[in-house]
């Protein structure tokens, strides 16, 4: 019973905080973490480091204990990790959201193991997890980043004015440039979200996106879309407002 709860528990907070316009920016890494849980899963029964239980005996299979945890609060929890990543930001404020969301994963563990849902084995304890749990979501931010940075159809070209079209509801995945972007929406209207906030801009209107700074665009209507961007180094367009 205490994996259904979870399982369920991870998909309700989905369906709550979840962006729905852009959830597929993060099947990627999602599917990474469940590929990682899959596997360490096996690992674990060749080296019996830890054990699940199903106290109430409704899941007396390993196989389908794991299967929800799997299927259910990795992925999730994934996905809320990126979803709300602070980009752009400071080194300290993302060290303080690591800090956050490793401290969410070993609280889980250790309740766990409380619980007795769950038993070390071996030379396994929590420190071990804690560690790991550091690792993973870092592996998991750096590979998102990797595939957004593939995805984009939009390249820096030369320092000038780029001229392009984003097709009806088409998405430009979230990424970031090593250079300041001035951007002008010539027709159309598109939802511009920079560092995790959203907002609406429409023909003739200009926004100035600061270097290094998270951000996506997503075309709100069924014709396409015409924007102007123009890459400088560090540079603040006139009578455009800053990210």
């Amino acid at each position: 019973m205490p994996f259904i709860l979870t399982f369920l528990g991870a998909w309700l907070a989905f369906l709550v905080f979840a962006k729905k316009a852009q959830w597929r920016l993060y099947i990627p890494a999602c599917m990474l973490a469940m590929i990682m849980s899959l596997t360490t899963d096996v690992l674990m029964i060749e080296s019996r480091l830890w054990s699940y239980n199903d106290p109430t005996d409704i899941l007396k299979s390993f196989v389908l204990i794991n299967l929800w945890d799997d299927f259910g609060i990795y992925p999730v929890t994934t996905y809320l990790f990126l979803r709300y990543f602070p980009y752009g930001q400071s080194k300290p404020r993302k060290f303080v959201y690591f800090l956050g969301w490793t401290i969410y994963a070993i609280s889980l563990e250790a309740l766990y193991l409380r619980s007795g849902w769950m038993k070390h084995q071996g030379w396994w304890s929590l420190p071990y997890s804690y560690a790991a749990d550091w690792l993973i979501y870092y592996a998991l931010y750096r590979f998102h980043l990797m595939v957004q940075t593939q995805l984009l159809d939009v390249r820096v070209s030369g320092g000038g004015p780029l001229h392009y079209q984003l097709q009806a509801y088409r998405t430009i995945p979230l990424h970031s440039h090593p250079c300041d972007e001035w951007l002008r929406v010539v027709k159309g209207r598109i939802e511009l979200e920079i560092d995790g906030k959203s907002r609406t801009m429409c023909a003739g209107e200009e926004m100035l996106l600061q270097a290094h700074h998270m951000h996506a665009a997503r075309n709100l209507d069924a014709e396409p879309a015409e924007l102007i961007s123009l890459f400088a180094p560090v540079q603040q367009a006139p009578n455009a407002p800053t990210a």
